[in-house]
């Protein structure tokens, strides 16, 4: 800690600002009362008064002694400094000869201040037991210099520390007063702040790490397996998993989760499972055989007995796979094929559209032909038009070329019964709902599929 911060002033050369501040601390570590406040109050009043220069002649004089000193220190070891500062006369502010004594030797070894660094990352208690006793004596025996030289030698050991963990660091910070989270550069310097927030996260990346390789082992099963294929020396992605609903989903997540976090990580993983996973393959997810089975279970009701017999089973059936499923399979297929993607793309956009127009007529006959006598007045046929219209507003795809709008609209509403699900957050009163969302699919499908009998008289 520097004397400026124990008179609790900005370093300045008003030597007014440092007497008003030295007396009002000193009503606090008074010599009766406090003889070790005191002891350090009264050496950085001494400091700061003798880095204030009050005339010319002082300025240049220390000026001149600072670069000696400067040039024969990078020669010298600490003994060595020791013995010339005593050759030097220091001069107060007053123009008297001070007693004050430096020195630069530290009151402890490099070895003593290792060990210290190794008991607080094994043993964190006792630790810092033993780090207070240290500072302690260092304080009680030493000058700030070496008060200072002490908080510089810890950081340095401690960055050298490869289980240095931020909550051992916080704590240390908290007992020296080295103020991390206030990025104070006084007690310690801004490298070596630098240097242990480097150390605290490569502990915290090699604890990620080891927490992942923990979770191929005891991990439950579908979090095991992503992360056993993830570390393991596969050449390419195993066919069974893209069998296994949601693993390459869970996989993907795991690698997301370690991008973020640390992102150095990553190279550690299997090259195969990455490119895996970052381009367009077909897996099983359990949205698709929640879709398929909804939709199997939807048909069975509205066409009883005809549901593999009946042309529009048939069709109904084929549209639920076609954009479940093979939509996608077709586009993944045609990816080296450009022009031949563009041709499929091309028949979706115009088959998509069709059907879109189909069902939003479909929707509007309804309203318009079976529901009248049912309510009075226009108010409700309005409502409902107003409440198709946002259906289709809700599906319609933004952000993404115009030839996929039309096809990822129709799958989008094939899919809203688990959309309401994922919306819901899978809660408890999800099914519930999905349950009378249901029944009022049931409805409107029923109505539709009587449109073409009653549009017929009229062909």
């Amino acid at each position: 800690m520097s004397h400026w911060h124990i008179l609790d002033i900005e370093p300045t050369q008003d030597e007014a600002l440092i007497r008003r501040a030295y007396s009002r601390l000193l009503k606090i570590h008074r010599p009766d009362s406090d003889p070790e406040g005191y002891q350090r109050l009264r050496e950085a009043f001494e400091l700061a008064k003798n880095s204030v220069a009050d005339a010319a002649i002082q300025v240049e004089k220390r000026d001149v002694k600072e670069t000696a000193c400067a040039e024969i220190s990078s020669a010298m070891n600490a003994q060595q400094m020791d013995e010339w500062l005593a050759t030097i006369d220091l001069v107060q502010a007053d123009g008297k000869r001070s007693n004050y004594a430096l020195s630069l030797t530290p009151l402890y070894t490099t070895d003593e201040l290792k060990k210290l660094a190794n008991l607080l990352i094994d043993q964190e208690m006792q630790g810092i037991k033993s780090l207070r006793g240290l500072y302690q004596r260092v304080c009680n025996e030493g000058n700030l210099l070496q008060q200072q030289q002490f908080h510089n030698d810890l950081a340095a050991a401690l960055a050298e520390q490869p289980e240095l963990t931020d909550g051992l660091l916080q704590r240390v910070s908290d007992d020296l007063g080295w103020g991390l989270d206030d990025y104070n550069v006084y007690v310690i310097s801004q490298e070596m702040q630098r240097a242990l927030g480097l150390q605290v996260r490569n502990t915290e990346r090699e604890q990620a790490w080891k927490k992942l390789n923990n979770e191929s082992v005891n991990g439950s099963f579908m979090p095991r397996t992503a992360v056993t294929l993830l570390l393991s020396d596969r050449t390419e992605m195993p066919f069974w998993a893209r069998l296994v609903p949601g693993l390459v989903t869970l996989i993907s997540q795991r690698v997301n989760e370690l991008y973020a976090a640390f992102p150095e990580l990553i190279e550690r993983l299997n090259p195969a499972m990455l490119e895996f996973i970052r381009s367009e393959r077909m897996t099983l997810s359990w949205r698709g055989i929640f879709l398929m089975v909804f939709w199997l279970a939807m048909f069975h009701f509205l066409l009883p007995g005809a549901l593999i017999t009946s042309v529009t089973g048939w069709m109904g059936v084929g549209l639920v796979l076609f954009y479940l499923f093979f939509s996608d399979m077709i586009m993944c297929g045609l990816q080296r094929r450009p022009r031949m993607l563009e041709a499929f793309l091309t028949m979706e956009y115009l088959f998509s559209a069709l059907l879109l127009c189909i069902l939003c007529f479909s929707g509007l006959f309804i309203i318009i032909n079976d529901l009248p006598g049912n309510w009075s007045g226009e108010m409700p046929y309005i409502f409902l038009i107003i409440i198709e219209f946002l259906v289709f507003w809700s599906v319609w795809p933004r952000n993404v070329k115009s030839i996929r709008r039309p096809g990822i609209a129709m799958s989008q509403l094939i899919s809203t019964p688990w959309r309401l699900i994922q919306r819901l957050d899978y809660a408890l009163i999800s099914w519930p709902l999905t349950a009378v969302f249901s029944g009022f699919l049931y409805k409107l499908l029923t109505l539709m599929i009587k449109i073409p009998s009653q549009l017929s008289p009229y062909w």
